[in-house]
């Protein structure tokens, strides 16, 4: 009987579940075995057994706890929306998992899974042993299965009736059914008569449990009905439904309050009524009133004060409403009476501004209730208890008398206070004053002496006279004694004694003497003086105005005009002031200066003239004690002699030709004579003899030197052959040396010596031989173009023997020389370029940059000139480079349809109601898979190879069955080789990416879009690498189908490509600008794939493959090299995919791209693993 009840426990716990996932209707199921779990679990795991009449759909199936389930379900197989799919069948590892037991310890497992609808197949389930108890599992057979059963007609009864009378629920059941039963339907509800309960509402049983309180559906019946599509049955209650579901609501509880009767205490008063009540069904419920928890009824005495009171209503089926709170207020409401005092006026207190005085006992209170009322007595907010001190003038005391009940009333009288004190005068002194600068008075504020004080400082006035005139701020007081009164006076009109003091001005100040500057005058002969009164030139003053002065020069006192001789004359003044005080000014100077204004007389000597010695060029002569000088007033006076600007004394080295002497002198006063000249004349008659035989010698650039001995200090003229000349001074020993121009040709050489006088000496001839014929070159051609570094052999042939040959003696440019080896007369020689890469080649070997025997040089070669092709071949490779990644890249990327097939299996097409879209369902956990994937491909193309390594990484979550999204990492390596060229680098991309099936048919579409960067090295002919970084955009999206036939599954696809990938520009390592560059790759592919699975082991592997045409096309800067692949070209695959049952799966395929198109051959092998969590 317990095996039973808990069978029918699952049962019903199972039907609730499958109601909840929106299943429509169950097909009956029977469990063999007594220990099933039947809380619809086996141990940690949930198991589910539905189906479904009105589709037949079925499943049984286990899920593993969250937070990451796994399913599995029996026979691997269940029927579905879209027919059949293949999933992971239930283990014993699983079973062992969820029940915490050993895998061992279960044997017997056997399972059949959905293979068609359940009308065509009548048993699903699966069954296992356990061998031993362990970990709370019993030991035993246990069984799951969906079974179809023998027919039993169906019943329906309600167990509890509807109840006749008025209650607050009505509650009720419903059974139907009996036993086992096939695809059934079960209804249970409310009717509005008995004559409509109706048939044919979807439903589960076999018991409902229904009850109602609301009103609303007073009148109704209840309804229950059955059916399991061969019979029906129903049932209608007896009675309608009558409940009574709301309690009753007051009205407002309003507050009460009155006033005691005169003479009385207390309020008798009757609350019946105060506050009303309504109900939706009794129409009189009752109102009850409590105080202190009593309940109160009739008249009620209520004590002075405040009473709570609390209400509330009770109806028939003794629902209460809500409690409602109010008070009843007792007051007394009669002010006291009040006797006040008269008005008093009293004086301040001594030196106060204030009076003390109580008047907390003058008035009395009296009230008809309270024979006590309490008196209080105010002055503004301030309460007066006792004595106080009252303001000057009249303060209005505020008289306030309360009784017991708080009733106040309030009356007045004044207090006066008047000022009767007279102000003193203190701080009275005399003041001593010094006379204000420059002058008779000084200037002092008198009222700054003596203060007033009063008891009441307010308003109170202080007035200083002189005489009887008042002073209110600065006086000018003249100097002697001068009285100032003082008085003072309050706002009350008393007045003070008064006080007074003497101000006594005093004068300390001397003269003032200003002198003027000094005062210049210039001398009149004969005596040589000049005339000055300087007692005009002198400025006194005094503040007093009364002063005397002295001048003094030396020991002589000045009253008038005075003549002063030639020089400086000091002159002093002193000054003393005359009003009695003697005060003495400052002694004060200044100079009157006499000048002496005559000039010096200079007498000049007569012209001079002198003969040079042959071989000379000067004669030496003092003549500084030439020539006299004379002055009215200075003594020993000297000549200052010049030749231009330059001072001399005694000998002087005058030269040939005419020199100007200048003569000047300067007296004691400083007046400059007149400037005096003479004229000293050097002659030379004698011409100089013929320059001897000079020593001749040739520079390497056919430059003439010529060294000899000539007259001494000669000029020497040297004529050359070229035409030139060249000229140079014989030293003091006759020796001289020139160097003609260069470029001189065989001829003659003239030289001739010309003294200091222009004699000019006979001319000297000399013959020269300079240099032989000029060399003839010619250089071998280089390759008409170079690209890179790179090394050539050139020959240069001379038409005669040569010497001092070095690589520095070419002009080259983008390119460097070695001299390799020479013939046996040193006119033919090889020699070997390397070219830089920079830029164009140009080498020649310029004129004159080798010598020959004969003092002779070459002459210019041919230039030799080789285009360089180093930029234009570096960015081709980079074109290339990118181009080729960009197909690679896009061929290897990893496919992700698979992840939403394996969620939704849909080997056949069905229609769906016109318009829709599809439809998302949420019937299955999020789960994160993370895959990855391995590639590597070997490719022939452009003339080069290439490898290229990819790898992806992934995670994607299922938002739905037939939706992920997730994210990836892709990371890949290109290395590729074209002759010297080679080329590699290293990129990622990273970015989102969906996957979804659409319309719930086998149709599903795939995306993502990556952006990432590439990091490469490029060197164009194997001397050098340069790096170059490159920023790429991915987009994808691919539309496929899935069709099985044959035991095959084929999956037809169209897939659009986007990639766009920009290098960054460089300068490389030449020097050459790598200008930027911009690929842009559309790709379409199309192809049919297919997959063909056989179960191994414990897992399942498929062989896959496929066929596709792919078209593609490139634009921008780098697009300018067109691939040969560009356009249609095709590709195959073959591989194979292994699944384990523990969520492993690898993916292994071979793959050949470059069908149809010539010089392009890709192999790649790729390796994808996807990981479950």
């Amino acid at each position: 009987m317990s095996a039973f009840k808990n069978s029918k426990l699952w049962i019903l716990f199972a039907v609730l579940i499958l109601f909840c996932l929106g299943i429509t209707s169950v097909k009956a199921f029977t469990v063999a075995d007594t220990n099933k779990d039947a809380a619809s679990k086996i141990g940690s795991c949930f198991y589910t057994l539905s189906i479904n009449h009105a589709t037949s759909y079925a499943t049984v199936q286990i899920q593993t706890p969250v937070p990451n389930p796994q399913f599995y379900y029996a026979g691997g197989t269940y029927y579905g929306p879209l027919g059949s799919g293949s999933y992971s069948s239930i283990s014993k590892a699983v079973l062992a998992s969820c029940l915490n037991i050993a895998e061992s310890n279960i044997s017997s497992l056997s399972q059949n899974g959905a293979d068609s609808n359940f009308r065509d197949d009548q048993y699903y389930g699966f069954s296992y042993v356990v061998d031993h108890a362990e970990n709370g599992v019993s030991a035993g057979e246990y069984k799951y299965e969906l079974k179809a059963t023998d027919y039993t007609n169906i019943h329906a009864r309600i167990m509890t009736d509807i109840s006749a009378n008025t209650v607050k629920r009505a509650r009720f059941s419903f059974e139907s059914g009996a036993g086992a039963y096939g695809q059934r339907t079960d209804w249970i509800g409310f009717t509005n008569s008995q004559s409509d309960c109706p048939d044919g509402h979807n439903g589960v049983g076999p018991v409902w449990y229904l009850e109602t309180d609301d009103e609303s559906d007073n009148g109704k019946y209840v309804c229950g009905f059955a059916s399991d599509g061969t019979s029906s049955a129903h049932v209608v209650s007896t009675n309608p439904i009558s409940v009574d579901s709301k309690k009753p609501v007051l009205g407002p509880a309003n507050a009460i309050s009155r006033n005691i009767p005169t003479g009385q205490s207390v309020v008798v008063l009757s609350l019946t009524g105060h506050v009303t009540a309504t109900d939706s069904v009794d129409p009189n419920p009752r109102v009850e009133y409590k105080i202190n928890g009593a309940v109160v009824t009739g008249s009620h005495t209520f004590p002075l004060g405040e009473t709570a009171v609390s209400v509330r209503a009770i109806d028939h089926v003794d629902r209460k409403s809500d409690s409602k709170a109010f008070t009843v207020t007792v007051k007394d409401n009669e002010k006291p009476s009040i006797s006040t005092p008269a008005n008093t006026t009293i004086p301040t207190d001594p030196g106060q501004q204030t009076a003390s005085y109580d008047v907390s006992s003058s008035a009395t209170a009296t009230d008809i209730v309270d024979p006590n009322p309490t008196v209080s007595y105010w002055l503004g907010s301030t309460q007066i208890t006792g004595q106080h001190n009252f303001s000057l003038g009249s303060n209005n005391v505020r008289v306030e008398a309360v009784d017991s009940s708080g009733n106040k009333a309030i009356t007045s009288f004044q207090v006066i206070v008047e000022d009767r004190e007279i102000p003193v005068i203190l701080d009275v002194r005399d003041v001593t004053l010094n006379t204000d600068a420059g002058q008779p008075t000084a200037t002092y504020n008198p009222t700054l002496i003596g203060r007033a004080s009063d008891n009441v400082a307010s308003g109170l006035t202080i007035t200083h006279l002189i005489g009887s005139t008042p002073v209110t701020g600065l006086y000018a007081f003249s100097i002697g004694r001068t009285t100032v009164t003082v008085t003072a006076q309050d706002t009350s009109g008393n007045t003070a004694v008064q006080e007074s003091f003497d101000v006594h001005v005093t004068d300390d100040e001397a003269p003032i003497i200003t002198v003027p500057s000094t005062q210049i005058r210039d001398a009149v002969p004969p005596l040589q003086t000049a005339e000055v009164d300087v007692t005009s030139l002198v400025n006194i003053s005094d503040n007093s105005g009364f002063y005397s002065s002295r001048y003094l020069w030396g020991t002589t006192e000045l009253t008038g005009p005075f003549d002063f001789p030639i020089g400086d004359n000091l002159i002093l003044i002193t000054a003393t002031d005359g009003d009695g005080d003697g005060n003495i000014a400052d002694q004060q100077q200044f100079i009157v200066r006499v000048r002496d204004i005559e000039l010096p007389v200079i007498t000049p000597p007569s012209d001079i003239v002198l003969d040079v010695a042959t071989g000379d060029t000067s004669v030496s002569r003092d003549v500084t004690t030439l020539g006299q000088i004379r002055d009215n007033h200075s003594s020993n006076l000297s000549i200052i002699f010049r030749i231009g600007t330059s001072v001399f004394n005694g000998l002087y080295s005058f030269p040939l030709g005419v020199t100007v002497v200048t003569m000047d002198a300067t007296d004691d006063a400083g007046n400059d004579a007149l400037r005096q000249s003479f004229q000293v004349t050097v002659q030379d008659l004698v011409a100089p003899d013929m320059p001897l035989e000079p020593d001749i010698t040739f520079t390497d650039d056919d430059a003439i030197h010529v060294t000899g001995l000539a007259e001494r200090n000669a000029q020497i003229v040297v004529r050359f052959p070229k035409g030139d000349s060249a000229k140079a001074k014989a030293d003091a020993n006759g020796r001289y040396a020139v160097v003609s121009q260069i470029g001189q040709t065989n001829g003659k050489v003239s030289i001739q010596a010309i003294d200091a006088a222009n004699n000019l000496s006979p001319v000297r001839y000399v013959d020269v031989v300079v240099r032989g014929d000029p060399i003839r070159v010619s250089l071998s051609a280089l390759p008409k173009q170079v690209a890179g570094a790179t090394s050539h052999i050139l020959e240069v042939t001379f038409s005669q023997s040569i010497t001092g040959f070095e690589p520095s003696d070419f002009v080259s440019k983008n390119a460097g020389v070695e001299i390799l080896s020479a013939n046996a007369d040193n006119s033919v020689f090889k020699v070997k370029v390397t070219t830089s890469g920079v830029g164009d080649v140009e080498l020649f070997l310029p004129e004159g940059r080798v010598d020959g025997l004969l003092r002779n040089t070459n002459l210019a070669s041919n230039i030799v000139i080789s285009a360089d092709k180093t930029k234009q071949t570096t960015e081709e490779q980079i074109t290339k480079f990118m181009q080729e990644r960009a197909t690679l890249l896009l061929s290897r990327q990893p496919k992700l349809t698979a992840f939403i097939k394996k969620k939704t299996k849909t080997p056949e097409l069905k229609a769906g109601p016109a318009g829709t879209i599809g439809k998302l369902t949420a019937d299955q956990p999020f789960n994160l898979p993370i895959w990855t994937q391995l590639s590597g491909n070997l490719t022939f193309s452009g003339g080069g190879e290439s490898l290229y390594l990819f790898s992806a990484i992934g995670m994607h979550g299922y938002m739905q069955p037939n939706l992920i999204v997730g994210g990836m990492l892709e990371l890949d390596y290109l290395e590729r080789k074209e002759g010297q060229a080679t080329t590699s680098g290293v990129g990622w991309l990273a970015g989102p990416y969906f996957g979804a099936q659409l319309f719930e048919q086998p149709l599903y579409m795939e995306g993502k879009a990556l952006f990432g960067q590439t990091f490469n090295h490029i060197s164009p002919g194997g001397s050098y690498s340069d790096a170059f970084t490159t920023t790429r955009l991915l987009a994808q999206i691919q539309l496929s189908g899935s069709l099985r036939a044959y035991q095959v599954d084929w999956v037809p696809f169209v897939d659009a490509s986007y990639l766009m990938d920009v290098a960054d520009g460089y300068k490389d390592t030449p020097g050459n600008e790598i200008s930027k560059q911009d690929i842009m790759v559309s790709q379409v592919q199309t192809g049919l794939e297919f997959e063909k699975e056989m179960t191994i082991f414990d897992g399942k592997f498929a062989i896959n493959g496929g066929v596709s045409g792919i078209w593609s096309a490139s634009t921008g800067t780098a697009a300018t090299v067109v691939p040969s692949y560009e356009g249609w070209r095709a590709s195959t695959k073959l591989g194979f995919i292994y699944s384990s049952q523990d969520s492993h799966e690898i993916k292994f395929d071979a793959e050949y791209d470059g069908i149809g198109v010539d010089d392009y051959e890709s192999f790649s092998l790729n390796l994808q693993l996807t990981r479950k969590f």
